[in-house]
């Protein structure tokens, strides 16, 4: 397994044994300019205006917040990997609390639906800090559900179909407590609902 997926920390951030887990793109964040991918590094906005408020109240309960994103546009020169740690630091900032991301940028053991960066955290903060995570007391929220097209997130104003499980399929063989789709966790406003 490649052990140099970019990767970002927050000063402040401390290990907790409860994880809440977010996909960045269209679940974190979406595109200002309404594409799907981003046409720079700076197109990118919240996903909704509840995006900062649920994460700061998540982890004011306890929870460490981290970020597990695949960005193989890094292993196809599409984006370097010093833009994407810059804009995990950005979104990070505007998150307002402390964050860890990090990226699986090839199709190795890191990428999602793969358990790969999560379980390289849980194994680095037993080691170093003696906190073991729980996992069926964390959560994680993505928007790559596998739902079809009548349930799907608003881009260019159509309901369109999840490009792919892989969040859905990634918090499952976690065996994560919680699993929710960003509508669900910010726009409403209520408890992650399980799954």
């Amino acid at each position: 397994m490649t052990t140099t997926s970019p990767r970002y920390q927050s000063p402040g951030f401390e290990p907790r044994t409860r994880i809440a887990g977010f996909d960045m793109d269209w679940t974190l964040i979406r595109t200002k300019s309404g594409r799907v991918f981003p046409t720079s590094p700076d197109d990118w906005t919240l996903f909704h205006d509840r995006v900062a408020p649920r994460v700061q109240a998540l982890y004011a309960e306890g929870y460490a917040i981290c970020v597990f994103t695949n960005q193989e546009g890094v292993s196809k020169g599409r984006v370097t990997a010093e833009t994407l740690v810059q804009k995990f630091a950005a979104v990070g900032a505007v998150l307002g609390v402390p964050v860890l991301c990090q990226a699986a940028t090839h199709n190795d053991g890191f990428r999602k639906p793969r358990v790969g960066m999560w379980t390289r955290l849980e194994t680095e903060w037993q080691a170093a800090h003696g906190v073991v995570v729980d996992r069926a007391a964390s959560l994680y929220v993505g928007d790559a559900a596998g739902r079809p097209s009548s349930g799907g997130p608003k881009r260019k104003g159509k309901n369109k179909a999840d490009f792919h499980d892989a969040d859905y399929k990634f918090a499952l063989n976690l065996g994560v407590g919680h699993f929710a789709v960003p509508e669900e966790c910010f726009a409403t406003g209520q408890p992650v609902p399980d799954r």
